[in-house]
């Protein structure tokens, strides 16, 4: 089984402007310094914004209790109203990335494809 990885997110901004941002706070369990994560979710309002999330991050620092803090910005779709409770929904994945440098495929990160029995 992969190891577990956690997420919470402690603070969503609204920004008004054109267009209209919103800014996303999240904190992460189970994630190395140099490890990449796909976020994907949504952040929304009742009767208000919708915000879907889909974005890839490399762990830049990771605290001594193993948590990594970053913000994401996502431009809703629907403006935000301020003062308006907003609840996201997000799922965390590790990731590794490959290149393809014409002789085939490549792979730049300590991760690898899971091996199968035939």
């Amino acid at each position: 089984m992969p190891p577990q990885v956690n997420s919470h997110v402690t603070k969503v901004e609204v920004t008004n402007g054109t267009p209209q941002s919103v800014k996303i706070t999240i904190q992460l369990w189970g994630f190395k310094k140099g490890e990449y994560v796909q976020l994907s979710g949504f952040a929304a309002q009742r009767d208000g914004g919708f915000a879907a999330i889909c974005a890839q991050h490399e762990v830049e620092a990771v605290d001594n209790n193993g948590i990594a803090v970053f913000d994401l910005t996502a431009t809703p779709s629907k403006d935000f109203v301020q003062g308006t409770e907003v609840t996201t929904s997000l799922w965390a994945a590790k990731v590794w990335l490959s290149l393809l440098d014409g002789t085939g495929w490549v792979w730049n990160s300590v991760y690898s494809a899971p091996e199968y029995d035939h």
